[in-house]
């Protein structure tokens, strides 16, 4: 048998929330700091690890904006399943109210 608390999964689901919304925050301080990176000087090697640098930033970006998008997801199914077992056991309670009637 499954015992589910659906108070406790929409808790769960605020938790990964607040969570995704401070991974957002801290990869768009993480992309600003990437794309401001300079070559330090003006030789060839400078420019080129620069432009590698921000091209490597652009690429962790990418890849953990799709990990920010898949975690809010979760979130959001945690939160429907809650509010899913919370309609089924009003349900039921009122089920089980009118047949006491």
């Amino acid at each position: 048998m499954l015992d589910v608390t659906p108070e406790a999964l929409l808790a769960a689901s605020a938790q990964i929330e607040a969570l995704t919304g401070r991974l957002l925050a801290a990869n768009a301080i993480h992309a600003a700091t990437t794309a401001a990176i300079q070559p330090p000087g003006s030789d060839i090697p400078s420019i080129k690890l620069a432009t590698t640098l921000v091209l490597e930033g652009a690429a962790h970006e990418a890849a953990a904006a799709m990990g920010n998008e898949e975690l809010l997801r979760s979130g959001l199914a945690v939160a429907e399943s809650g509010v899913s077992y919370l309609t089924g056991d009003n349900a039921g309670a009122a089920a089980l109210g009118a047949a006491a009637i």
